[in-house]
């Protein structure tokens, strides 16, 4: 088992008037991430997970705020916090004089998509004309869903 975690205590940009504004803890900077990472190996057998996960975020940091800024009214400016699990399973064979190795790979075995802000809400918030489309958010969550691999190797020693 391994785990690796992260803490952002403090990001933010500083303008040329000397204005600072904060960003951890919004949208593509959480406060909190980690990697849980677990194998299991018994003779040709291996087994591995790996879960990611991120801390809860706001959205915009503009939206719901009472400061001196103009004060956006949104119901949910939220991305829950969320955890990503990933499946490895191998099995070697010894073939001739070589080694062949199936693999089969699930990433985000719960098949977790991001949170969306919907276009609507987008053009309503912000003016104009966006579609149908729904806007990700970005670098820290899955925005693919649920992937599957597998494949063969064959390894042989010369």
């Amino acid at each position: 088992l391994r785990l690796v975690g992260s803490y952002l205590h403090e990001r933010y940009d500083l303008s040329s008037a000397g204005v600072k504004t904060s960003y951890e803890g919004s949208s593509g900077f959480p406060e909190w991430t980690g990697v849980l990472t677990g194998a299991y190996r018994r003779g040709p057998l291996r087994l591995t997970a790996t879960a990611r996960y991120t801390d809860e975020m706001l959205l915009n940091r503009n939206w719901n705020y009472n400061g001196t800024s103009t004060r956006w009214d949104v119901l949910d400016n939220t991305i829950d916090e969320r955890i990503i699990l990933n499946a490895r399973v191998n099995y070697t064979f010894d073939l001739f004089g070589g080694f062949l190795d199936l693999f089969g790979i699930v990433n985000n075995v719960f098949d977790k998509w991001p949170e969306q802000l919907d276009a609507g809400e987008y053009s309503a918030i912000f003016g104009g004309d966006f579609g149908n489309a729904n806007w990700g958010t970005a670098p820290n969550q899955d925005r693919r869903g649920r992937i599957y691999t597998f494949g063969v190797q064959f390894e042989r020693d010369m």
